[in-house]
């Protein structure tokens, strides 16, 4: 009987939690010429935008060119920024990207998430 009841109110807190979580909205940043969604980590406090373009890649006509704008790859004005990019294909062999121009941001998030 008491392991049900504790069993049940786990249950119900991981279920709040995860209603909270869906609550908070996640951080966007905008750097006029796109804008991107990042990731919060309420354990460590951190807000990070992993893999945002700020060049468009070297391909085709761009190719020994200076770098250009990125271009919006999302219908919605708003690219996902929350995982890490692929490596540059001099990096390593394997899983590669020919868009060598991505930068990750990683910062404390305190204030950030009042605005």
């Amino acid at each position: 009987m008491i392991s049900t009841a504790i069993l049940d109110l786990l249950i119900l807190c991981g279920l709040a939690s995860a209603q909270l979580a869906q609550n908070i909205s996640p951080p966007i940043v905008d750097l006029g010429y796109a804008k991107y969604e990042g990731v919060f980590n309420g354990t460590t406090n951190v807000t990070s935008f992993l893999g945002m373009r700020f060049a468009a890649a070297p391909i085709g006509e761009l190719r020994w060119q200076a770098p250009q704008l990125p271009t919006d790859e999302n219908e919605n004005g708003i690219q996902k920024a929350v995982t890490q990019p692929l490596q540059c294909p001099q990096a390593a062999p394997g899983t590669a990207d020919r868009n060598p121009y991505r930068v990750n941001t990683t910062s404390p998030s305190h204030g950030l998430m009042k605005r």
